[in-house]
């Protein structure tokens, strides 16, 4: 996740320096994503057990979630950059539309559990 993400902040700012505050903002969050890897890696190879990890089921979800975040920011700017382009091919713009709604809402198709179906 961190090499693919680390492409891609490169490239926005690459393509576009006027980003350079969205590229630092997910390149600083890269490095918490990158840091918080590490340290899950480490208490993943310390535990005894499957038991022990249970305290630290927080870790692997910043993990997960920093991952989402990174590429949240960098799929928007770079779905602004090319609707700003002047050289936007002819019917791109509704494929974009798809791909922005896929991108902010794919998260929303989280699998429900029975057990809190039951409860609403």
């Amino acid at each position: 996740m961190f090499l693919a993400q680390g492409f891609y902040a490169r490239r926005l700012y690459i393509v576009n320096r006027k980003y350079r505050l969205v590229v630092f903002l997910a390149v600083a969050l890269l490095l918490l994503e990158l840091g918080f890897s590490i340290v899950g890696t480490v208490v993943g190879f310390k535990g005894r057990s499957f038991k022990t990890l249970a305290h630290y089921s927080w870790i692997y979800a910043t993990v997960f979630g920093l991952a989402i975040l990174v590429d949240l920011i960098l799929t928007g700017a770079f779905i602004a950059i090319i609707r700003q382009s002047r050289t936007e091919p002819l019917g791109t713009s509704p494929a974009l539309v798809v791909l922005a709604r896929y991108a902010v809402f794919a998260s929303k198709h989280v699998p429900r559990f029975p057990d809190f179906e039951s409860t609403r």
